[in-house]
């Protein structure tokens, strides 16, 4: 007690007047007219912060009497409480008052640890943070010219960080700069050591992760990484894109520039604009909805390994409650191709079910709409329909062309000579070779008009085989 006494008499003294008095305790004290050493449970209140220790080394400096420290060593067991409610543990603590900046450094058995709280706008309650790391560098701000006030303004994590917030995420990087408004940036070393996202089980990388806790916002530079699959939260989705924005109040994720996805009932979806994925309100390990912004192209392959390949010009629309994939129609058609033909149309339906085996997979992809069917194989002679629906299933490769009320479907086969105009058409195929087999229903007729003959030959005159 009487340490304490001596020393709060003598900074008191030495500060003007209206600074406050400095409040320093220890076990043992040393003093030579510039340097304080003080040892044994160490205890120094200041404006950056309450600051315990088992050591500290404590120089006054002559030049601002309103500041009578320019350094504060602390070593061993160092506590450091910072306004509102931040408190950090570390082994040795070097804080520069000329300079505004801190050192802290752990050990290689003790990391440094930051802990605060959070208010997240939106949510209300507070969240707590924690963050981990190697070393830690403190900027601080001087504020107020009568009497002067010190803050810490930024921290800045360097080797081994993990931060965690709330119960739900944890990022680990190399560096993490964090404000005190709430935002943290973490950086990679390198490519081969990218900063890593972990949500609710779910994996992600990036090169760099910015994370406003306040707002419950993360963007990710070059992301990649997986969520749950788009029709079976059992299984993963894979994905990878120059950029991510993820809205965590509202569950959603927004997938920008260069996008890939990999579901194992999708297949293969690429989009160089955007992708948005929807979280499940009720259940975050499950992904509502997907839907796209600009062009795409989706590949899947059978269990068979067929190629089903799917070009969207226009924004297509998962919904992981119906099972179903469904585009919008725009100026351009969609193409859909697979080892038989190739089709146009407006608008596509893709209809999934769960197998025996308890897997996601397609049942049926329905096309409408000004729909025109062409035979793939470029070495044989064209087979050419024009319909205003095709139902195309995955399990039979059974093609149905349907035609609307009062009109009817055309086909045209240039081997055969042959020409079939029907309500309804149903193409099966057969054989190692895929031939296709041709069966009309309802009213069938084995010629076209004149009209149906210049319209089958002017449409498919102005395609290209294979666009």
């Amino acid at each position: 007690m009487m340490y304490r006494l001596f020393l709060c008499v003598f900074f008191t003294c030495y500060v003007c007047a209206e600074e406050p008095a400095s409040q320093i305790s220890s076990k043992e004290a040393g003093y030579d007219g510039s340097t304080l050493v003080l040892d044994g449970d160490v205890f120094i209140q200041h404006e950056v912060a309450k600051m315990q220790a088992q050591k500290a080394r404590i120089e006054k400096q002559e030049q601002d009497p309103l500041q009578p420290f320019s350094l504060i060593d602390l070593e061993n067991q160092v506590h450091l409480f910072l306004q509102p409610a931040s408190h950090i543990t570390c082994h040795l603590a070097h804080f520069d008052f000329t300079k505004l900046k801190g050192v802290l450094l752990g050990r290689a058995d003790e990391q440094i640890v930051y802990k605060d709280v959070v208010y997240p706008k939106k949510q209300g309650a507070s969240l707590p943070i924690c963050l981990h790391s190697d070393k830690l560098d403190i900027d601080i701000i001087k504020k107020g010219t009568d009497k002067v006030q010190y803050e810490v303004e930024h921290l800045r994590a360097l080797d081994n960080v993990m931060l965690s917030y709330g119960e739900d995420l944890k990022l680990f990087s190399h560096a993490a700069a964090y404000a005190k408004t709430g935002v943290c940036t973490a950086s990679a070393k390198d490519v081969d050591h990218p900063c890593t996202l972990v949500y609710r089980q779910q994996q992600m990388t990036a090169s760099e992760i910015e994370a406003n806790f306040d707002q419950e916002r993360l963007h990710l530079k070059k992301p990649s990484g997986s969520l749950p699959a788009c029709f079976s939260p059992q299984s993963a989705l894979f994905f990878k894109a120059l950029a991510m924005d993820w809205d965590q109040t509202n569950d959603k994720l927004r997938l920008k520039g260069a996008v890939e996805v990999k579901d194992p009932a999708l297949g293969v979806l690429l989009n160089q604009e955007e992708i948005q994925l929807t979280l499940s309100s009720e259940d975050k390990k499950k992904l509502e909805s997907l839907q796209t912004k600009g062009p795409s192209d989706v590949t899947y392959y059978d269990v068979e390994g067929g190629r089903h390949a799917l070009f969207v010009p226009g924004p297509l629309v998962l919904d992981g409650k119906e099972r179903t994939v469904i585009t919008e129609p725009v100026d351009q058609p969609i193409q859909y191709r697979n080892d038989l033909f190739f089709v146009l149309a407006d608008k596509a339906v893709i209809q999934y079910q769960e197998n025996t085996a308890g897997e996601m997979e397609p049942l049926f992809l329905r096309l409408t709409g000004h729909v025109r069917l062409i035979s793939s194989d470029p070495t044989k002679p064209q087979k050419m329909s024009l319909a205003d629906t095709l139902v195309y299933s995955f399990q039979t490769g059974v093609c149905q062309l349907q035609a609307d009320k009062g009109k009817k479907v055309l086909f045209k086969d240039e081997a055969e000579g042959m020409r079939l105009s029907a309500p309804e058409l149903q193409i099966t195929y057969s054989g190692q070779e895929k031939e296709p087999h041709i069966k009309g229903i309802g009213a069938v007729q084995f010629s076209f008009t004149p009209d149906e003959e210049s319209e089958i030959k002017h449409i498919f005159s102005n395609l290209d085989r294979m666009p």
